[in-house]
């Protein structure tokens, strides 16, 4: 029997209930992931771990960049990332599936680029709406031409804005935004000026990590499945929105840059991408944080350890400088030749007879960049063979750098705030009849992470602008997972809903 109009329309709004219900419960279920206060180890250990056989910190780094996506007010450059290793190691299998956890929508990967596509790619002329930021662009296994290309290099440091000939008009094209830039590579190997642009992760290319590929695959194959990710985490991390995140610990930040890298340039914008790592944790967890009155989201002690993993890993010396992993195997070529030594460098002829991956010419360009950088001393020797002395190269000890934990750091700042007061009081006392009369304060501090520094004063608590009073907690510096920046035991925080 056909059905009456009002059978229909009893249907239409049964069915409208029916998605609305749907829709709700799907609403709740994000809310429900984005408030773990583990969401972050949650993906990266748990969830990624599906398709990704160990390389935990670096898919941890990855996913940290592309959380980039949800900061508003970061650097243009601070979440572009390298990953570099040998071939067939696995950078594309790692950073396409840790990306992939991302939604359709904010995601575009290519296999391969030319040098200017940059230049008309989502042309606004056609996509008005188009616009690169809050996107994740990755591009496979770069050539070294694009690599150098002047419109890439530009790109990916503050966007595209062009005036082109088109026939024989001068066209202005604006490429709106910028994406969040992750490239692997195995060969290709960034000049100087992109050093600064792009960090560099590499992997693990032991065997005990090559035993746990074979193993998964092996699974794999017996199963004949592979597991899938989670959709409901993707479509959580859909429900983020791009926000402004301020960090009210960054002062005390100053001091974790290693003296040695302050030479370079590159500290510039070394420091600036811990403090957009902070940033990249908060908007990640903007359900959880606080907000201040002009709409911040506010960074606390959980994100510093978050941010810690990822520039720990993409800063493998106390230079700060960027190294592929072909520069690493040239200074371990340098380091056992010196080590032969009783003093002195080695000269490039010498590296040369080591060297089998670089043709010579490329080899001394390299030797000379990494001394100008500060990486290789350089010295000279008498030449036997020439009237000029020869030039030689020297490996200093190179530390990876570690980064002190969040209590370390306040306790410094504390430290040094007390010292100041002490000196100033010190003066001041000294019209004073008697010296006991010197009162020696410490500065409260108004972070209200600052664990350590609570403590020290006492348990007091100075109420910041931007929070409310919180009561003392205990210290956290005894906690293996603060000092490794492993999941923190900590409470579940009530969700900030949006309106």
């Amino acid at each position: 029997m056909e059905e009456t109009v009002w059978e229909k329309k009893e249907r239409a709004a049964a069915e409208e209930a029916a998605k609305a219900v749907k829709e709700n419960e799907k609403a709740d279920e994000a809310l429900e992931i984005l408030g773990d206060p583990k969401l972050f180890y949650r993906i990266t250990e748990i969830e990624l771990e599906k398709r990704i056989v160990g390389e935990l910190q670096t898919r941890q780094t990855v996913f940290l960049c592309g959380c980039g996506i949800y900061v508003e007010n970061h650097n243009l450059t601070s979440f572009n990332l390298m990953v570099n290793s040998e071939p067939g190691a696995g950078k594309e299998v790692v950073t396409m599936n840790t990306l992939s956890i991302f939604p359709k929508e904010v995601y575009v990967k290519r296999t391969r680029i030319s040098e200017k596509v940059f230049t008309y790619w989502h042309n606004p002329k056609f996509e008005p709406e188009w616009t690169w930021n809050g996107k994740i662009f990755y591009n496979e296994d770069i050539s070294q031409k694009v690599l150098d290309g002047e419109v890439f290099k530009v790109m990916s440091s503050s966007g595209s804005y062009v005036t082109v000939l088109i026939d024989q008009k001068a066209v202005d094209i604006e490429i709106r935004g910028k994406p969040v830039m992750v490239i692997t590579t195995a060969t290709a190997c960034p000049k100087k000026e992109l050093l600064r642009r792009f960090p560099i992760t590499n992997l693990d290319e032991t065997k005990e990590q090559t035993k746990l590929i074979t193993e998964r695959q092996a699974e794999n194959a017996e199963l004949g499945v592979m597991d899938n990710f989670d959709e409901r985490i993707t479509a959580a991390l859909g429900k983020l929105r791009r926000v402004r995140v301020k960090i009210p610990f960054a002062k005390r930040l100053e001091a974790v840059i290693p003296k040695e890298a302050t030479h370079n340039i590159i500290a510039r914008t070394s420091f600036p991408r811990l403090l957009d790592y902070i940033k990249a944790s908060a908007a990640l967890h903007q359900f959880q944080r606080e907000m201040d009155d002009d709409g911040f989201i506010l960074a606390t002690e959980h994100d510093y350890n978050i941010a810690k993993i990822a520039f720990q890993k993409t800063t493998s010396n106390q230079f700060m400088i960027p190294l592929t992993h072909e520069q690493k195997k040239l200074l371990d070529i340098i380091r056992e030749l010196q080590a032969e030594l009783v003093n002195g460098g080695v000269t490039a002829d010498e590296i040369s007879e080591k060297v089998n991956f670089w043709e010579e010419r490329w080899l001394r360009s390299q030797l000379n960049g990494l001394a100008d950088s500060g990486i290789l001393i350089t010295g000279k020797i008498k030449n036997e063979s020439s009237k000029r002395p020869a030039k030689t190269y020297r490996l200093p000890e190179l530390n990876e750098i570690q980064l002190p934990s969040f209590g370390e750091i306040c306790r410094n700042n504390a430290t040094t705030a007390t010292n100041a007061t002490t000196a100033t009081n010190a003066t001041t006392a000294t019209n004073a009849t008697d010296a006991t009369n010197t009162i020696t304060t410490t500065s409260l501090c108004s972070c209200p992470s600052c664990i350590n520094c609570r403590h020290i004063s006492g348990g007091s608590y100075r109420k910041s602008d931007n929070f409310k009073d919180k009561p003392p907690q205990p210290s956290t510096d005894n906690d293996p997972h603060s000092q490794t920046g492993e999941p923190l035991e900590v409470e579940t925080v009530k969700m900030r809903r949006s309106a």
